[in-house]
């Protein structure tokens, strides 16, 4: 039986739903009532109906409803709705680093605040002598120190606020999150998860009180607030502010997501204190975390086509400037042949006139004439075959590396399948093995690298996401394919691919780079590469020719013991030698 599997016969279970409400039985079982209301409808159990339990609770005589056919009385398993937890040693499949971490967080342990810990971060203290912002009509706190937490709250509230947010912090950091502090004019402080940055403030709703006078009798108004402005005066008269002591804490993107599902406040409530969302709000993270680095691939991939356009547009003018000057060179030397010709044709014309008037022994014309044949010689291009035209050959233009564009799949498929084809023979194999990595959650747009000279593709490198086991917050990536056409080799160019590809996993915050290559060995020991079993880092992937290089803060992060998850099409791909992948 499974650990996350419940039996129980029918007949218990009926006695459970009416001795206890659904609600809070389907959490026992890791269920959503929703969900084990559908159970009881299979095995035909009867459920209390709405307003049975408030009636319990007030006292007011209820009737339970019969078994129908007690007879009947199998066991039903019931399994809770988590996603298992890898238990065996064996490698288990890929899947994306933030769907792994928010599934983690459900096994994570409720966290409680606190109230009489004395271990303030430093940012924490400084914060903690606060001063009344100057202005602020609701007699809010801010910190003097920048490099402190932006808590705008009452002097009342100013440690519990502190109290909470110290404990969520030291949650983040316990997963492998980044902690930064910022200026205390912008949202709050930065949490940084897989390289991206979250803001986080915490501030206290305030209430508004309007004191009007109507028929010569004073009405007092309330009304509750929630925004960070004051609201507009619906009437004339008194307004007045005052803090509710209801805190509301708040996450904000380091850049604009247009997601609207993302959950972005998190408040005090009649039922539930700000202490009780915790576990929430570290789901929120991870959540604000993966839809901002979606948007920061799509911008990516965006920019990637504006620059790649950009850099074809500047050639498509270089090459119209050099056919220009081609077109304006022949038309002058066209139009010098032409003027020396005619001076021949005149110089023919005036002979054999003055033949006919016999003329030929005149001095003066015959220095004439043979100024104007000179005169001619001069102005024939072709009288010096070497001087005529310029350098037609096409020059061979500079390569650039850019992310793949969404519609090019299909022409990088045929590339690497008529490269590897043409080296090793086995096209067909490594381009179902890459379409099966586009296939799954480890592919990145942005770190599918292609290289082009004179507008077409030259060289390819795919960058997969990796995982550590037993380590959500943290992800690498593994390099293959790793091709570049034959003639085009030896120039630089898998070098370029391989150097983009990792300035790019650094700036999405891979801790990482994983490589399984027979040869050339050399290559990427240029790049600081070294055997991953020297470091004590095991794989997924068994293969002699492991090698590794921590990235970014990867050196502090990955470390002894360490077992790196690939993506199932690698498991699958293994029987291949994983060198014949990337030898070119």
């Amino acid at each position: 039986m499974r650990s996350d599997e419940n039996r129980i016969t029918r007949r218990q279970l009926y006695e459970q739903v009416w001795a206890t409400p659904i609600v809070r039985l389907a959490k026992q079982y890791g269920l959503s009532d929703v969900g084990l209301g559908k159970i009881c409808k299979k095995h035909n159990i009867p459920k209390p109906r709405p307003g049975y339990w408030a009636k319990v609770q007030n006292k007011v005589p209820t009737k339970k409803v019969m078994l129908p056919d007690p007879d009947v009385n199998p066991e039903i398993a019931i399994k809770a709705n988590r996603p298992p937890v890898p238990s065996s040693p064996e490698p288990t499949g890929f899947t994306n680093i933030f769907s792994r971490a928010v599934e983690a967080e459900a096994y994570q342990p409720g966290i409680i605040v606190d109230e009489t810990a004395r271990d303030i971060k430093p940012w924490g203290a400084n914060s903690l002598h606060a001063k009344r912002l100057a202005g602020d009509k609701w007699e809010r706190c801010l910190p003097e120190d920048e490099e402190a937490l932006t808590i705008q709250v009452s002097k009342k509230q100013r440690l519990r606020a502190h109290h909470i947010m110290n404990t969520l912090l030291n949650e983040l950091k316990n997963r492998g999150c980044e902690i930064l502090p910022t200026d205390r004019r912008k949202a709050g402080i930065y949490v940084g998860y897989c390289g991206e940055f979250i803001a986080i403030r915490i501030t206290e709703l305030p209430e508004e009180r309007t004191v009007t006078s109507r028929d010569s009798s004073d009405v007092k108004t309330t009304r509750s607030d929630y925004a960070e402005q004051p609201p507009q005066q619906s009437w004339s008269g008194q307004q007045s502010f005052k803090l509710t002591g209801r805190l509301m804490l708040s996450l904000v993107a380091d850049k604009y997501i247009g997601e609207k599902n993302l959950r972005r406040n998190w408040r005090d409530t009649e039922h539930q204190s700000l202490e009780k969302c915790l576990n929430d709000i570290i789901v929120g993270i991870i959540r604000m975390a993966a839809a901002q680095r979606n948007q920061n691939a799509k911008w990516a991939i965006s920019h990637a086509e504006f620059e790649a356009n950009k850099q074809e547009a500047i050639i498509r003018g270089e090459k119209e400037v050099h056919a220009t000057a081609l077109v304006s060179k022949l038309d002058t030397e066209i139009a010098a042949w032409s003027e020396a010709q005619s001076i021949r044709d005149y110089v023919i014309a005036a002979r054999n006139r003055i033949k006919e008037l016999a003329q030929a022994g005149n001095p003066n014309l015959v220095k004439w004439l043979q100024w104007a044949e000179t005169r001619a010689h001069h102005l024939d291009p072709l009288s010096t075959i070497l001087s005529i035209g310029m350098d037609v050959r096409e020059q061979e233009s500079e390569f650039y590396v850019r992310p793949e564009f969404e519609n090019e799949s299909e022409h990088i498929s045929t590339f690497v399948r008529q490269v590897y084809e043409n080296i090793h023979g086995n096209g067909d194999k490594v381009v179902s093995f890459m379409n099966e990595l586009r296939a799954c959650n480890a592919f990145d747009p942005e770190l599918s690298l292609i290289a082009i000279r004179d507008n077409s593709i030259i060289g390819y490198a795919l960058f997969t996401n990796v995982g550590v086991r037993n380590r959500p917050g943290i992800c690498g990536v593994a390099i293959s394919p790793l091709c570049v056409r034959l003639k085009n080799q030896h120039h630089g160019i898998g070098t370029k691919l391989v150097t983009t590809g990792i300035e790019t996993a650094v700036k999405l915050g891979k801790s990482f780079v994983y490589v399984h290559d027979s040869q050339p060995v050399e290559f990427f020991k240029n790049f600081d590469f070294k055997p991953a079993s020297d470091q004590g880092i095991s794989s997924s992937i068994i293969s002699q020719y492991s090698m590794f290089l921590p990235i970014g803060d990867g050196a502090v992060k990955v470390g002894q013991n360490d077992y790196v998850e690939h993506p199932t099409p690698w498991t699958a791909f293994s029987q291949i030698d994983a060198g014949e992948v990337n030898r070119s």
